[in-house]
């Protein structure tokens, strides 16, 4: 019965660690939107950025005040995308990249 212990143990640490890159990919952003002024945040390791909308706001327009900070052009709004160029290199994002974590102050889930 020593391997079925083990291997309790070992799907315990599995599920700490699981449950610890779930906090930092995505509370930590969520945390930054709620108690900071930033209205974007990327999350780590992904190609999805957090967003917190006000009233009369869309994410895109939250997103390419983002993109403009970070001294990105957007050249252009395509149905779900945008598309933006900085120095010859160009960058797309889909409105399926952008998540409304908050809306108005609130959650929006």
């Amino acid at each position: 019965m020593e391997g079925l212990g083990a291997m309790k143990k070992y799907g315990l640490y599995a599920a700490m660690i699981a449950a610890f890159a779930w906090l930092v990919l995505f509370l930590f952003p969520v945390g930054t939107l709620y108690f900071t002024e930033a209205k974007v945040m990327e999350a780590a390791f992904l190609d999805v950025y957090y967003a917190q909308v006000g009233e009369g706001e869309t994410e895109f327009d939250v997103f390419k005040e983002y993109m403009v900070e970070q001294g990105w052009v957007e050249v252009q709004r395509m149905g779900s995308g945008q598309e933006f160029e900085r120095d010859g290199e160009t960058f797309f994002v889909h409105s399926t990249d952008i998540k409304t974590i908050f809306r108005n102050g609130w959650l929006n889930f």
